[in-house]
């Protein structure tokens, strides 16, 4: 009976070892495969939502040409890649409305 057992058991023990490896490796492999579209999300490859379109009235389209200069002028005198500043902002939306 001994002779019977123990190449039992072994057999048992390295069929259970298999199994757990399997199953450790595929949990990793899901944990990985979770992650990538979250990681697909976060490059800056990733498209962005499409912007919607609408119709301008001529009255819009003549307010944002008497606009632009005074934007363009306040836009000059801010240095490249700077923090928007309140004030600034402030101007912008005034000479926007």
């Amino acid at each position: 009976m001994c002779a019977f057992v123990r190449p039992l058991a072994g057999a048992l023990s390295i069929a259970c070892l298999t199994a757990a490896i399997a199953l450790l490796s595929n949990g990793s492999a899901l944990a990985q495969a979770k992650q990538t579209p979250m990681n697909q999300m976060a490059t800056p490859q990733a498209a962005p939502p499409p912007m919607k379109q609408m119709a301008l009235t001529d009255k819009q389209i003549e307010g944002v040409l008497a606009a632009q200069k005074d934007i363009d002028a306040i836009i000059e005198n801010l240095p490249e890649n700077a923090k928007p500043d309140p004030k600034v902002v402030a101007q912008l939306e005034a000479v926007a409305k």
